[in-house]
């Protein structure tokens, strides 16, 4: 497709912006912000399936990119980080959008998908999660089952992490899998949430099974991080 050609034009002109940012003797921090926003744009390129995905890469980031040149040419360190800043928030949301299928592909109905979050103390915790269910483009639900230190640390801080995958049978490098970050939303033990989520559990493993959650945490979708070989 064409549009991959413009991947690769935006790609090297973060190289570029890296460059200007030694010759300016700008601060490294904008350095990283740039290595990060470079490393996000490569990861953004097997979910592009279309030439219109492509299209609304290049509206999002076409000519963001032009001015974050024209400030670094400046020596602008300020308004090229606010740019850089601006440009990274666009290519998370385009994540987000290209990402949902491939989410609820690895994640949902996954036995093996997992959930990470860390204590007040900063310790951290996975476990199995295989009642995750991504239930709309912006929310992951998980049954309120047993995991107790999950939820527990979910109460003292809001932000976990979903991973779901699929093992590549011939090939462990070629595995797929996809990284949800999400924030605590809410807890719901009755309405149209945890309703949902029991009739995904009766599918997958019977009334009895559905029926043990009590439960649930509605988790809102923050970015998402999808390898694909």
């Amino acid at each position: 497709m064409e549009g991959g050609y413009d991947l690769l034009i935006y790609v090297d002109d973060l190289e570029e912006a890296l460059r200007l940012v030694r010759v300016q003797k700008l601060g490294s921090g904008l350095s990283e912000k740039i290595e990060f926003l470079k490393g996000d744009m490569v990861e953004l390129e097997p979910l592009l399936q279309s030439e219109g995905d492509y299209e609304k890469l290049k509206e999002a980031v076409g000519d963001g990119l032009e001015d974050l040149m024209d400030g670094l040419e400046k020596g602008d360190e300020g308004a090229s980080l606010k740019m850089v800043e601006g440009l990274q928030a666009r290519i998370f949301e385009l994540k987000r959008i290209f990402g949902i299928e491939k989410a609820k592909e690895l994640i949902n109905g996954n036995g093996f998908t997992l959930i990470s979050t860390v204590d007040k103390k900063g310790k951290a915790n996975t476990a199995f999660c295989g009642s995750a269910t991504v239930v709309d483009d912006n929310h992951v639900v998980i049954g309120w089952m047993l995991l107790g230190r999950s939820m527990n640390n979910l109460r003292n801080n809001a932000r976990a992490t979903i991973t779901g995958f699929r093992l590549s049978e011939g090939n462990p490098m070629d595995t797929e899998m996809v990284r949800v970050y999400c924030t605590l939303e809410s807890e719901e033990m009755e309405g149209p949430v945890i309703d949902r989520m029991r009739e995904v559990l009766e599918k997958e493993g019977g009334k009895g099974f559905a029926a043990m959650v009590k439960k649930v945490c509605l988790l809102k979708i923050e970015e998402i991080r999808v390898s694909i070989p």
